[in-house]
């Protein structure tokens, strides 16, 4: 497997059901060996050799982990990580905390493209009528497969999640997974690991940076108003802001870190990003079908795509408020480097929200707001996974299901 060569497109090397089942057995027969703590950890291993073939792990700087005491730092605190390893005869959930390695088994994954389809399909519905009265039902087969009783009971007391795998298992959109009558994005901060492989060496260049210091205020685009040329072949119009919203929802920048309409050109993009603590791009999605990665954004002067964004300096924190994107063709066995989000940790950021979905404006400015509020909080800032959790809180008590943002990334880390 490690003998493929790099690519951003084209079939991954866990598409194929063969391999799928080759890495399940390996992980079943080294699980049943292993007679203590330190040997079911070990058990990892064979999970790293795997993960360290996928494109974004062999692209990132730094060494790959091949011991998983060297990884124990990115279990959260008061929590864990769920690691996901499907296969057609049967899958493995790995729950690994600060107390231990737990396996729980899954069925075969023969059915969970249907699965979660039928999940996002009715996630779509809810989002466009704002009704998710329907969603819990639809939810509940995805849930039995990805959380069975016993492993739901085995986390019930964890307050953060890192989860593992979420490309292999068809993009499951964990937040929308009821338990207890509590979407599981509102119960739990939240984060996507692309793979442990790629964590750490995102950890190992965070603990290297020495230019976090120097770091400037936050920087917010906003591309209400995409160039002609965007609108044209994409067709995509002009956002049309609410008075006051920007200001609102970016109270704590000052106006010179707000760049929208003509200002908002990819120039001045990579002038403001480059010094920033944060980003927050609020944009169209585009989709130009000649790139090999086909996602981006439109700006006031074209669009912006993954190739231009890794030669980018970007802050360590990207939320990007763009339709889709995260995105793409499905690379079962890639972990992110196949969209926006891959390029911009390639680029140097630790963690990058993004949706596979399309966004609400409105939904995205409010989200925005409070995400913000929650992790510049003077008193207690808190980490993007526990900012992005607080979100979806107070939407949900405002009676408005949360947009699909997820946080891919060291979300579970304060930003440096």
């Amino acid at each position: 497997w490690s003998e493929a060569g790099v690519r951003p497109a084209g079939a991954a090397f866990l598409q194929y059901a063969a391999r799928r089942e080759l890495l399940a057995l390996l992980l079943s027969m080294r699980w049943r060996l292993a007679d203590d703590e330190v040997g079911r950890e070990a058990v990892l291993t064979t999970l790293f050799d795997a993960e360290a073939c996928d494109s974004l792990s062999r692209r990132l700087p730094g060494p790959r982990a091949e011991d998983p005491a060297a990884l124990r730092a990115l279990i959260p605190e008061q929590g864990g990580i769920l690691i996901y390893v499907p296969s057609p005869i049967g899958s493995h959930l790995f729950a690994w905390s600060r107390g231990g390695l737990a396996r729980f088994d899954l069925p075969s994954d023969i059915d969970l493209r249907a699965t979660v389809t039928g999940l996002k399909t009715a996630l779509r519905g809810a989002l466009r009528t704002r009704d998710d009265s329907g969603l819990t039902a639809a939810a509940a087969p995805a849930l039995a497969w990805a959380l069975p009783e016993p492993a739901r009971r085995h986390i019930a007391n964890w307050d953060s999640i890192a989860i593992v795998g979420r490309e292999s298992v068809h993009r499951l959109p964990f937040e929308y997974l009821r338990i207890a009558g509590d979407y599981l994005g509102a119960r739990a901060a939240l984060a996507y690991y692309p793979s442990l492989v790629v964590a750490g060496q995102l950890e190992t260049r965070r603990a290297r940076r020495t230019e976090s210091a120097a770091r400037g205020d936050d920087v917010l685009f906003v591309a209400n108003e995409p160039a002609k040329t965007a609108q044209d072949r994409f067709r995509v119009a002009p956002l049309t802001l609410p008075a006051g919203a920007l200001s609102r929802a970016a109270t704590h920048l000052p106006a010179e870190r707000i760049l929208s309409g003509a200002d908002s050109t990819q120039a001045a993009l990579r002038v403001h990003a480059a010094g920033a603590a944060s980003l927050s791009v609020l944009a169209h999605g585009v989709r130009p079908a000649e790139w090999s990665r086909p996602v981006g954004f439109a700006t006031a002067d074209g669009w912006l795509g993954c190739d231009a964004i890794e030669q980018m300096r970007v802050p360590t924190c990207v939320m990007l408020y763009v339709c889709r994107a995260g995105h793409a063709a499905p690379r079962r066995g890639e972990s992110s480097g196949h969209h926006l989000g891959g390029a911009f940790l390639i680029a140097g950021a630790d963690v990058v929200g993004l949706a596979d979905e399309d966004l609400e404006l409105s939904d995205c400015l409010l989200q925005m707001e409070t995400f913000h509020a929650a992790l510049h909080a003077n008193d207690a800032p808190s980490s993007p996974a526990e900012a992005m959790r607080r979100a979806r809180q107070r939407m949900l008590a405002d009676g408005r299901l949360p947009p699909p943002m997820r946080l891919e990334g060291l979300a579970h880390q304060m930003l440096r």
